[in-house]
């Protein structure tokens, strides 16, 4: 007898959640259940189903299973010779958060109509948990039957965003009464300004998780992608053959060390021989990221709103203009962490109410600008957790 193979990947935070829904999903076919859970890393869910065949969902969930699956599955898929390259890096930030595989089998049968609902089942499984569906095609495909990548490059989509389930993030955001006190501060400069917001939106980061940066972490990370800013500008207007003098330059500034400052995906950006106009369009915004870890630094005494673009040649002023890293660094008035988690936390429900207007057809409210606003997001979630890797920071609202 053959055998359906499908799998699932989510970022979730209550594991168990994946065997209620199946069961929730399968109740009207299913004569007898049986579950095992296993050392608190791996579930087993047996459904009998009315056919007497069996339906077999293994939800595997171990730290050490996972951080050897997802790097695996992640460089599978850094090969695959899409020519979007933004959609490509989406989804390999995508399976970089995966912290669940479910593996799923099934029987099959000659009973088409019956083998299409387990398959829809599936599907309607990924949809209820924000997952993305392995195919044994080795093709992934989204809750709603869109591909989102194969091996060969293919997709049917434009763009892709990174999916989780917001209970990943609440598992270990208990509030303390100073969170409470900053949401609900925040939420007042929204209902002032009517701006639409979600009462209840988690704070972005707790005071008790939240890990500063130091000042040398952030100009490290500042002076290393206005270079790359610096580079999308010169290339779009003069050329690449331009570009070299101004890496050079901020090269010397940071005493040779520019290149272990630059991130795997901003290296590999500028080693393209004929970088896309949407690929330069990506780095170039980074300019609003260098903003916000300009302010941080207090070289910009206030980060102001969100609906203009920045200022770039007040930025460029001051590190053109700067004799060295050491130099800028001396200048430097650090941001207090309450200062930084209350903006970033404003940020956040920025970025919610223009998602959500956007969700409903409607443009950004109150004149914030959406591009800015998801930038500064990026940049604050790196400001306030050190543990953040650049390339694959989540601005989920």
């Amino acid at each position: 007898m053959a055998i359906g193979i499908y799998t699932l990947y989510m970022a979730i935070g209550d594991f168990s959640r994946v065997r209620k829904t199946f069961i929730e999903i399968l109740a009207n076919v299913t004569k007898e259940i049986a579950v095992n859970e296993m050392n608190g890393s791996e579930d087993k869910l047996s459904l009998r189903l009315q056919d007497d065949s069996t339906f077999e969902v293994n939800v595997m969930y171990g730290e050490e299973f996972i951080d050897r699956q997802i790097p695996g599955m992640r460089n599978f898929f850094a090969n695959a010779p899409c020519e979007n390259k933004n959609l490509h890096e989406s989804v390999l930030q995508q399976i970089s958060i995966f912290n669940c595989i479910v593996g799923i089998q099934y029987e099959e049968t000659e009973n088409e109509e019956r083998d299409n609902f387990l398959v829809q089942s599936i599907f309607m499984e990924a949809k209820q948990l924000n997952a993305v569906v392995l195919h044994p095609s080795m093709r992934l495909y989204t809750s709603d039957i869109e591909l989102i990548l194969s091996i060969d490059g293919t997709t049917s989509l434009s763009s892709y965003t990174p999916i989780s389930n917001a209970d990943l993030f609440d598992k270990d955001k208990e509030e303390s009464a100073s969170d409470t006190a900053r949401r609900e501060k925040n939420n007042e400069i929204l209902a002032s300004k009517n701006i639409p917001f979600m009462e209840k939106l988690p704070v972005i980061q707790t005071e008790k998780n939240a890990s500063m940066r130091t000042a040398e972490q952030i100009a490290r990370r500042l002076f290393a992608m206005f270079a790359v800013c610096v580079y999308c500008e010169v290339i779009s207007q003069q050329g690449k053959e331009n570009t070299e003098k101004y890496l050079n330059r901020i090269d010397e500034l940071m005493q040779g060390t520019l290149e272990s400052n630059l991130t795997p995906a901003e290296l590999q950006f500028l080693g393209l021989d004929n970088p896309t106009p949407q690929e330069i369009a990506h780095f170039g915004w980074r300019y609003e990221c260098c903003y916000v870890l300009m302010w941080a630094l207090g070289y910009v005494k206030s980060i102001g709103y969100p609906e203009n673009l920045c200022d770039v040649s007040e930025l460029a002023g001051i590190i053109w203009n700067c004799e060295s890293l050491e130099s800028f660094l001396k200048n430097v008035v650090l941001i207090g962490k309450d200062e930084l988690l209350d903006e970033a936390d404003l940020i956040l429900r920025y970025h919610w109410a223009c998602v959500d207007n956007r969700v409903k057809g409607m443009p950004p409210p109150a004149s914030l600008n959406e591009e800015v606003v998801y930038e500064w997001h990026y940049a604050m979630l790196w400001l306030i957790d050190e543990n953040e890797e650049w390339d694959y920071i989540q601005t989920n609202t």
